[in-house]
């Protein structure tokens, strides 16, 4: 978005001037006054005052009345034509205006003619036009009763899908948008005759076959959107597919939750076991495998409750997509409670058992999809053993089922790998294999699972030290978090906390502000906890905050990349931290093997101790990791607790490369 600043006096002096073609300096005078500096203004009012004979004194005041005037001035013919365009749009056929309009037929061209003459359209192809200036598009449709503007909007369909044969799919989101128009303007008015519900039948048609061409090429949110006008146009017999569609669509977990359960309110348990079944599923995979995007996390009581109550369904259905899911959602069960607690053996195993029947299932089906996701449940039952390894190879197993697994599953199979590639210490491979997914994303394509993987991606680099490479990709990320619709994307906030810990380090202000209002725009969307309340005092830098979020550590392992950053934020910044309670975070962590955290909590446990033989391994497993801006900050730390002035010196010189400014203060002199 550009914001363009109002044109000088000057200017617009000069293109009153040349479309007068002379000088007349009241008029000159008069119009650049009340232009405003709007060069789109000066025009209109320059072809109003031509169009008028010369009279100045009868100028509009506003450039939609402007607009509007000069409307009003056309003959019948040029009035009518160029209002039944704009129900087209922006652009428009004469052969679709003459379709609408039998009146004008053998005549839109000639008329047009006039039109273009008058500076009003333009042409765009062989019998193709569009308007000069949008806005000449919108007053002219605004003119346009609404009962007037539903019956042209359903023409307008009907015409284009007539000649839609052979290519529905190039034009069906037009159609759409002609029919729910149409269906909307009908709906308002309470018509509820033979053609208004025709019309909007064949919205929600249209509509849901937009949604499946959009889902088609990965454009979940475009396609939710879609499924949500139709929901709002359909019959309520047709209403709970939709609801399970807009779930399936998966376009953000709040949504595809909100949806199977909407669907789920609507569906009996006894009479369509099956479809009660996958929508239980749905609904518990989208609590567990996107736990990180839940903003209002449900007890355990709650989610037990409905794990019984898909249990007790189990028995009865009979579809063995809805008992994979199921099986799938229990699969992931286990990593939705080690959000909270640390899951016992018994719990990973039964979740790994139930992973593997939904996997067999999955197989035999030949649903790719659904194998996927099955695989990435085994992955979490694998991470909760702390087995990163075994993660890794799991997750790299899923980008061989081929070309078939969708863009989604892909996206997600590609952040997994991200993922267990940082903690195993493997920042290159992150690097790597993030670059990787990224380059099979166009724009539009499932958002909120690419942003998943720039956070992996942003995380990485601000470890790595690819520091120059962060400004661009962090506002791509709040782009992707903007085009999701702006969701509780909390599995985002590894990449945005890491970024903004780079901008501060650069002193790059306008993006550290830019960031710090996408942390706390997903952050403030979370139901309030201890948790929360500690991170958001953190991230606040208020102090004592780390220390409370140490202690809460113990018990709660949530978002552990956001952790490291804050704790090595603190030690950046001098922050007394209780041992006690570094060693008791650090002892809570172990099981996971969460190495990129141990490390940082082993820099701050040696720091207090003041223990240069603990220094010196944290610093090797930087120097494993290739963790330069970390590496730098070790070094200055061992060498000045060991009084090694080379070493010191050294960590200065990679402070100095990285830019790093509250670095450089602490440590240069």
């Amino acid at each position: 978005a550009l914001s363009l600043e109002p044109l000088g006096d000057g200017a617009v002096t000069q293109l009153v001037e040349h479309l007068l073609e002379s000088r007349q300096p009241e008029v000159v005078e008069r119009i650049v006054a009340r232009a405003e500096g709007n060069p789109f203004y000066a025009g209109e009012l320059v072809r109003a005052f031509m169009e008028r004979g010369g009279s100045i004194d009868a100028l509009p005041d506003t450039v939609q009345a402007t607009v509007l005037a000069r409307l009003d001035g056309l003959a019948e013919d040029e009035r009518r034509l160029i209002q039944i365009g704009a129900v087209f749009g922006r652009a428009f056929r004469a052969a679709g205006v003459e379709s609408i309009a039998p009146d004008l037929a053998g005549r839109a061209e000639s008329i047009c003619e006039s039109l273009m003459d008058k500076d009003l359209i333009r042409p765009s192809g062989a019998d193709s036009f569009v308007f000069r200036h949008i806005l000449i598009r919108e007053v002219a449709y605004q003119t346009l009763p609404r009962a007037t503007r539903a019956k042209l909007h359903a023409a307008a369909a009907a015409w284009i899908e007539a000649g839609a044969a052979g290519r529905e799919d190039a034009v069906a989101e037009l159609i759409a948008f002609h029919y729910r128009e149409a269906a909307s303007l009908v709906s308002a008015a309470g018509a509820d005759e033979p053609a208004a519900i025709g019309i909007r039948r064949n919205a929600v048609r249209w509509l849901g076959r937009a949604a499946d061409i959009a889902l088609a090429g990965a454009a979940n949110v475009e396609a939710s959107r879609h499924l949500r006008a139709a929901i709002e146009l359909a019959d309520a017999a047709e209403v709970v597919g939709l609801y399970e569609r807009l779930g399936d669509a998966f376009a953000d977990a709040g949504g595809s939750i909100a949806g199977y359960r909407a669907a789920l309110e609507r569906t009996d348990d006894q009479t369509d076991p099956d479809r009660a079944l996958r929508l239980i599923g749905g609904i518990l995979i989208g609590l567990t495998r996107s736990a990180g995007a839940v903003a209002d996390r449900p007890t355990e009581t709650v989610m037990d409750a409905l794990r019984a109550r898909g249990a007790a369904l189990l028995d009865r259905a009979t579809q063995p997509l809805a008992q994979a899911r199921f099986h799938i959602a229990e699969g992931f069960h286990v990593f939705w409670v080690a959000a909270d607690r640390p899951a016992t053996a018994d719990e990973i195993a039964a979740s790994e058992v139930h992973a593997n029947v939904g996997l067999d299932i999955a197989r035999r089906l030949g649903d790719i999809a659904l194998q996927s996701a099955a695989l990435d449940a085994v992955t979490a039952c694998t991470m909760q053993r702390g087995d990163w390894v075994g993660a890794r190879e799991t997750s790299r197993s899923r980008l061989q089922l081929g070309e078939r697994l969708d863009l989604a599953e892909r996206m997600d199979t590609y952040s997994v790998i991200a993922w267990a590639s940082v903690v195993l210490g493997d920042l290159d491979e992150a690097v790597r294999i993030s670059r990787e997914g990224l380059g099979l994303i166009q724009p539009g394509q499932v958002p909120a699972w690419a942003l998943h993987l720039v956070a992996w991606r942003l995380y990485a680099f601000t470890l790595r030290g690819d520091w120059a490479d962060v400004p661009a990709l962090a506002d791509r990320g709040r782009e992707l978090w903007i085009e999701s619709g702006k969701i509780s994307a909390g599995y985002s906030l590894r990449g945005f906390i890491a970024a903004r810990d780079v901008a501060m380090a650069t002193r790059n202000d306008p993006l550290a502000e830019r960031l710090t209002d996408v942390i706390f725009g997903i952050v403030d969307q979370f139901t309030p906890s201890p948790a929360t309340t500690a991170q958001v005092d953190a991230l606040r830098f208020k102090p004592g905050a780390v220390v409370e979020m140490l202690r809460i550590a113990v018990t709660r392992r949530r978002n552990p990349e956001g952790f490291e950053r804050l704790v090595s934020g603190a030690i950046d910044r001098d922050e007394s931290m209780p041992l006690d309670a570094l060693e008791a975070a650090r002892a809570a962590y172990a099981p996971a093997q969460l190495s990129h955290v141990l490390v940082a909590l082993d820099r701050a446990i040696a720091s207090n101790r003041r223990d240069p033989e603990l220094l010196r391994g944290v610093l090797e497993r930087y120097e494993s990791m290739h963790a330069r801006p970390l590496i730098a900050r070790v070094r200055c730390e061992l060498g000045r607790l060991t009084g090694d002035d080379a070493l010191l010196e050294s960590g200065v010189r990679l402070l100095r490369e990285l830019g790093d400014q509250p670095m450089l203060a602490r440590f240069d002199r």
